[in-house]
């Protein structure tokens, strides 16, 4: 079993290196492979910059986050800094007077950010934590070790209403934009500096904030805050102090903001603003007063899960392939960037008006991926189309070699055959002895089957400019009719076998007529019936629908017979191809296919050994109905000769003037016709110009000789090499090759209205 799954696995791989398919996804492993790889490591970090652009338009169209009422900020910024006899650290008994007067106001809790990690003066270190503590409100940061709480002074530690980790993460890009709540420590969960400045001012666990352990903040321009929200340090050393309603009740944070603060300066998203030029930092107070006024005012933003984004990105890849499938590359690409613009869009607004955080790089990677999809399937669907054509290049070569060969030898074999069939009938018209005339019939019978061969073969040199009568067909009615014709081939002969073949129809209702040769349709369709019959030996069904697609009416005709073989289907339209063996002549489908070919249709077979053969036919829909056959219809009803050496081309165009309500008679010969021809029997003679013997003109001449006023068409695909005078003179009117029944009609109107002219004269 092994064995035959790795021939299958090698087979079809060959099947794929030859259809360049191989070829084609190496191809596009090595784009994504060359294009994708640095977008693994560039990818976060891009999506990181698309949100603070988000940012940047929110601020520009006036839409940031509100600050809390309750959080006001203390900060010890560079005027105030001068009064200090140092500014880094700042001096622990400074500290310790601006907690007192703070804690005068009494604020709901004061946050220092400070690091008290190191000690300085013992007097001043001991002077701070006397304030902290009667302050009793009063939290602190720490430095987050291994040690955990520990970095921290005992002194102060012991003193601090609340502690918590001071740790700011940044992004790859050094841009802070995600603050912890917490995160494991010995098996406990130890909060951020913010969250415990949280807890203590709510009373409430940030559990219930229904966020994870970290969030995105919902940053304000830090570097315009509202003057009312932040207060310089040295007011509170000034005359007046400030007012006690600003602070009671509040939460204060306080901080260092000038330049020399020992707390690094923060790169935010408003680092390059778009409403105020220039670039604008943070320090460490100011990002802890932004994620806390986040957690207070609850505007946090949404990010959606990771399988949601997988989720929205497949769709997305999904749907810019099938969109950009249906054009061409350029357009594709075109379309691509639109649709990038239109994402971009979505995102921005979805931030802007929502607060929700939709990821960009995902969503910019799918329709890449789309894209990429959508070029490597026009690839291969250019690779097969091409290949398509070349195999139908090919089928043409061989016959119109095949035609070449047919009409050099075809007039001659047909006169050659002609005498011997005269002399064939001539023995039978004299011979009496019964095992003779066996003998002579067997002889007239193959060399009936040999013109029959040899006009057959014609057909393959035909071109769509000599096809004789075109007129709308209904495929429906065709289907009806052929099985009808063909009901002893499907019904009669495999019921005598003991064998039942069922024939169904799924006809498309109001399906629109194609321009063609009903006679050469049927055809095919008798040919294709015949074929599907003899390969269901045991009975089965036989399928006939029909459909609308696009701008074609489609067939297709499906048996559930032995089926074929993939070689077989490759050769299946191959003129003398046949399986049948010494039964078949392999031109029956080379012959359907020719036909089809020369409507500007197209015919596929699919099959499988087992399961039965499906053959659809594709024709283009007639583009207009103007040409009815109402128009033959208003002429009196005329009796017709038609002369011509085509059989189907003489068959087709006498059902057409027959379902006008016409009485035709054919005649394959100039001197058929002539004989036929009787003064006064016809209303009108229909001729062919170019015939083997006697040509169309000639005919012509010699039925004016009989009968001077009888009117005659002259039928002909090379109208531009005929003598105009010479030829209006003999004939009444010319029809160019294709018929169609308007032009036909016109012809018959020319023809009468130029004989009553000569008859007033």
């Amino acid at each position: 079993m092994l064995r035959t799954a790795l021939d299958a696995l090698l087979a079809q791989f060959r099947r794929w290196w030859e259809d360049q398919k191989v070829p084609a996804l190496l191809v596009t492993a090595a784009v994504v492979a060359v294009v994708g790889a640095p977008w693994w490591f560039i990818a976060p970090r891009v999506e990181m910059i698309t949100v603070d652009f988000r940012f940047r338009v929110r601020e520009l169209l006036g839409r940031s986050p509100s600050w809390s009422k309750d959080l006001v900020i203390v900060a010890i910024d560079e005027a105030s800094a001068r009064e200090l006899p140092m500014k880094v650290p700042t001096p622990r008994d400074y500290l310790a007077e601006l907690i007192d007067r703070i804690s005068a106001y009494r604020p709901k809790v004061i946050a220092l950010d400070f690091l008290l990690d190191q000690r300085t003066k013992p007097a001043a270190d001991k002077k701070l934590a006397e304030s902290i503590r009667r302050a009793g409100n009063v939290v602190l940061p720490y430095q987050h070790r291994d040690g955990g709480p520990k970095t921290l002074l005992p002194i102060y530690l012991k003193s601090a209403k609340a502690v918590g980790f001071a740790d700011v993460p940044s992004d790859p890009d050094a841009v802070v934009r995600r603050m912890l709540i917490y995160h494991p420590l010995r098996g406990e969960k130890v909060l951020s500096f913010p969250a415990a400045i949280y807890e203590v001012a709510t009373g409430q666990s940030v559990h219930n904030l229904g966020v994870g352990p970290s969030f995105l903040i919902n940053f304000h321009s830090t570097a315009f805050l509202d003057p009312k929200a932040c207060y310089p340090a040295r007011n509170f050393f000034a005359e007046p102090p400030p007012p006690r309603e600003i602070f009671e009740g509040k939460i204060v944070l306080i901080g260092a903001t000038h330049p020399d603060t020992r707390d690094s300066y923060f790169v935010t998203p408003f680092y390059q603003s778009l409403v105020h030029p220039g670039r604008h930092f943070a320090t460490g107070v100011h990002i802890v007063a932004q994620a806390l006024n986040t957690m207070l005012t609850r505007q946090f933003l949404w990010e959606p899960p990771h399988w949601l984004v997988r989720l929205m990105s497949i769709v997305l890849a999904l749907l810019t392939f099938l969109l950009l499938s249906r054009f061409v590359p350029s357009k594709g690409f075109l379309l691509a960037i639109g649709e990038s613009i239109v994402v971009a869009f979505i995102v921005t607004a979805a931030f802007v008006w929502a607060n929700i955080v939709l990821p960009f790089t995902p969503l910019l990677i799918a329709i890449g991926v789309g894209m990429l999809g959508a070029l490597l399937y026009h690839f291969l669907w250019t690779r097969q189309v091409l290949k398509a054509a070349q195999e139908r290049m090919a089928q043409m070569e061989k016959m119109r070699a095949l035609a070449e060969l047919a009409s050099g030898v075809a007039h001659d074999v047909r006169n050659a055959l002609s005498s011997v069939t005269m002399a064939t009938e001539l023995l039978l018209e004299e011979v009496a002895d019964e095992e003779w005339r066996k003998h002579l019939v067997i002889i007239q019978q193959g060399i009936q089957d040999a013109i029959n061969i040899v006009n057959r073969l014609r057909l393959f040199g035909k071109q769509t400019r000599e096809q004789e009568v075109l007129m709308p067909v209904h495929l429906n009615e065709l289907v009806t009719s052929t099985i009808t014709f063909t009901r002893a081939k499907w019904f009669y002969e495999p019921m005598k076998r003991g064998v039942e073949i069922r024939v169904e129809t799924q006809l498309e209702p109001d399906l629109p007529p194609v321009m063609g040769n009903p006679t050469e349709l049927r055809q095919v369709l008798v040919n294709l019936i015949f074929n599907a019959v003899e390969a269901m030996p045991k009975g089965g069904t036989l399928t006939i629908r029909t459909w609308r697609e696009g701008n074609n009416a489609c067939v297709a005709v499906q048996d559930t017979g032995i089926g074929m073989s993939k070689e077989v289907k490759k050769r299946i339209f191959d003129p003398f191809f046949t399986t049948k063996g010494e039964q078949g002549t392999g031109l029956g489908l080379s012959i359907c296919y020719g036909i089809v070919t020369r409507h500007n249709g197209t015919i596929e077979v699919d099959s499988e050994v087992g399961k039965g053969t499906t053959f659809t036919i594709r024709l283009p829909i007639a583009k207009e109905m103007a040409e009815p056959l109402e128009e033959l219809a208003h002429l009196p009803p005329l009796r017709v000769l038609v002369i011509d050496d085509d059989e189907t081309v003489a068959a087709a165009l006498a059902e057409v003037l027959r379902q006008a309500g016409h009485k035709v008679d054919v005649a394959t010969s100039g001197m058929a016709g002539l004989q036929l021809f009787k003064p006064n029997a016809y209303e009108v003679v229909i001729v062919d110009w170019l015939m083997p013997g006697m040509d169309g003109l000639t005919v012509a001449q010699a039925i004016r000789e009989i009968a001077p006023l009888q009117p005659i068409v002259l039928t002909t695909a090379w109208q531009n090499q005929l003598d105009a005078e010479a030829v209006s003179s003999i004939v009444d009117a010319v029809i160019p090759k294709p018929w169609t029944p308007r032009s036909l009609w016109e012809a018959l109107q020319q023809a009468f209205h130029t004989q009553r002219a000569v008859q007033k004269l």
